[in-house]
């Protein structure tokens, strides 16, 4: 006989869904979200995430033109609506990778760690479907210092600075393919989190204190993304779609308390509230607008293309040491699959490839006083191994990234490793049983 299920597995779909997002958003804020050790974020709100699970990450971090329904991409919502009507996607990642700084002939290096993402998606209708997830907005961590003299005497003291932080992205999101070959989609985001940033003066001699001022930033807004997909079926097993994604720009709420204390002897002596501020007219994020395309032969071969804008120039930053500029991100890459069909493993086996280049949407200070941004480009490979089911997959990539810096500034080189699962259930088969 037969047994409808769909009422059990829709009840567990959302139990799921609330417990996953739960667990998810409290482990990525406990953790700090450490994806990042550069000098560079020190400063705004640090190194800006993708919203990418591993699958696009992989392909130079593709997704306002991909729209594949093996994997959530979070970059356009318009593409949820190509989930299968009787599926249900998990979608985890995680990484770790070195960092190399070079600066007037010193060298050194980070390491770091964390976890990416959590996202899932499933359908709700033949032409609708939802996508969940916490995703990484921005992060900062970084450790360094500098050892100089008092003017006009012999004694040294030692700068250090140390800091860390994230800005976490919890969301919800629709798509529906309202039109034959056209998709909307729009995601609701809850931003959260939390940067702390310290300075603190050493003195090589004895001295009755030694000040450490801190900084504590809170963070949260409620963010809103809408995409727009038009996907033309040139051939039978060839495609082409043509993506759009804007956000608008946001005012964040803020809490922010510095402090200095005076410390002696690792001890704190003195402490004393130097400012405390608190609304919703000190810090905002950019109205961002991306355009993008892939071409896809189906089971064989995937291109794509995309180029994302962010106006950060004249946003607002309480306080800031630094200045914003425009930011311009480009990104192209692909998949291939040998042989979807064969018998062996390998042959069935995604090999995804990617280049990615950006200005920063930060100008720093340097020497003299002048105010200088930088760029980032970056190469990355990465696999989608099947499991048994062939819908489910091990993804593995590997990323190099290069800051070029201008003069007398810091060079960064890193190489990322990014490990993630995603699961693709059938969740809504009847099932025979004897």
């Amino acid at each position: 006989m037969y047994k409808d299920y769909k009422g059990l597995y829709a009840s567990l779909r959302w139990y799921a869904l609330i417990i996953g997002l739960l667990f998810a958003a409290d482990g990525i804020q406990a953790q700090n979200n450490n994806f990042t050790e550069s000098p560079y974020t020190r400063f705004g709100l640090g190194r800006l995430g993708e919203r990418t699970t591993i699958s696009g990450h992989s392909m130079g971090g593709l997704g306002v033109g991909l729209r594949q329904g093996t994997y959530v991409n979070a970059v356009n919502p318009a593409s949820y609506s190509a989930v299968d009507s009787m599926t249900f996607i998990f979608d985890f990642g995680a990484s770790t990778g070195i960092t190399w700084y070079a600066e007037n002939g010193k060298k050194d290096n980070r390491k770091m760690g964390n976890i990416e993402y959590f996202a899932m998606l499933f359908p709700i209708s033949k032409s609708i479907a939802m996508s969940a997830g916490v995703l990484p907005y921005s992060a900062s961590g970084y450790q360094f210092g500098s050892v100089d003299q008092v003017e006009g005497g012999s004694v040294q003291y030692t700068r250090k600075y140390l800091g860390t932080g994230n800005l976490n992205d919890l969301y919800v999101g629709i798509g529906a393919t309202p039109f034959k070959n056209f998709s909307i989609g729009a995601n609701a985001s809850s931003l959260f989190g939390r940067f702390t940033h310290s300075r603190q003066v050493i003195f090589s001699t004895e001295a009755p204190y030694n000040p450490v001022h801190l900084s504590t930033l809170y963070l949260k807004a409620a963010k809103f993304d809408f995409g727009m997909q038009y996907h033309l079926l040139l051939k039978s097993d060839r495609s082409l779609v043509i993506g759009a994604v804007y956000s608008p720009r946001v005012k964040m709420h803020s809490e922010l308390t510095q402090i200095k204390n005076q410390v002696q002897n690792g001890v704190v002596v003195e402490s004393e509230t130097q400012e405390y501020i608190k609304g919703m007219d000190y810090y905002t994020l950019p109205h961002t607008l991306g355009i993008g395309f892939s071409y896809e032969k189906k089971d064989k071969l995937l291109l794509g293309a995309d180029v994302q804008y962010s106006k950060w120039k004249g946003e607002k930053f309480y306080k800031s040491d630094c200045k914003f500029q425009d930011r311009i991100r480009v990104s192209l890459g692909g998949e291939i699959i040998p042989d979807i069909n064969a018998v062996g493993m390998w042959p069935k086996v995604r090999y995804r490839f990617g280049l990615h280049g950006e200005n920063s949407y930060l100008k720093v200070p340097t020497k003299g006083g002048v105010y200088q941004g930088y760029h980032i480009v970056g190469a990355v490979f990465g696999i989608g191994i099947p499991l048994n089911d062939r819908r489910s997959f091990v993804n593995v990539s590997l990323e190099y990234d290069r800051l070029i810096p201008k003069e007398g500034m810091i060079k960064e080189n890193a190489l990322k490793l990014t490990f993630g699962l995603t699961f693709n259930e059938s969740w809504f088969k009847k099932l025979k049983l004897n």
